[in-house]
């Protein structure tokens, strides 16, 4: 005789048409109706907002080809503008009808804003009064002064 496998788990169906009560057994029927209605509506919308996101990733897509393409044409404006041929980072806007292409931090700005930045973080470590060591000593202390 051959030996049977014990299954570690099996699944216990119940039929609700064998619900003794039957109001009771009505009242489930009804409201398993009212689920899978809200289960087929859920997918109806979860559907209609994946194609609605779906439509917005593509214009998402086509806005960036389209700034590549207006880029491309700046690019090609830098025989007009020295700026452009220059400096990495553009803008382009319009305001009042007019096109601009702007550059809200030019190489010269960053240089700029590093220097303020250093002399602002200098003036704040000489406000300290503290005698404790908070300054590291090392490679390059020679080149800084």
């Amino acid at each position: 005789m051959a030996e049977m496998k014990r299954k570690p788990f099996r699944i216990t169906r119940l039929k609700v048409s064998d619900i003794p009560d039957e109001e009771l057994r009505s009242k489930v029927m009804n409201e398993f109706i009212n689920v899978q209605g809200c289960r087929a509506l859920e997918v109806e919308k979860q559907r209609k907002a994946n194609n609605a996101i779906q439509e917005a990733n593509i214009s998402t897509a086509q806005r960036g080809i389209a700034e590549n393409k207006m880029l491309e044409l700046a690019g090609e404006a830098g025989e007009a503008f020295d700026a452009i041929r220059t400096e990495r980072v553009w803008f382009i806007y319009s305001k009042d009808g007019e096109v601009f292409l702007e550059s809200p931090f030019t190489e010269r700005d960053m240089r700029n804003m590093v220097r303020v930045q250093r002399a602002s973080m200098e003036k704040q470590a000489e406000q300290l009064d503290s005698d404790d060591n908070l300054y590291e000593e090392g490679e390059g202390d020679e080149n800084n002064g």
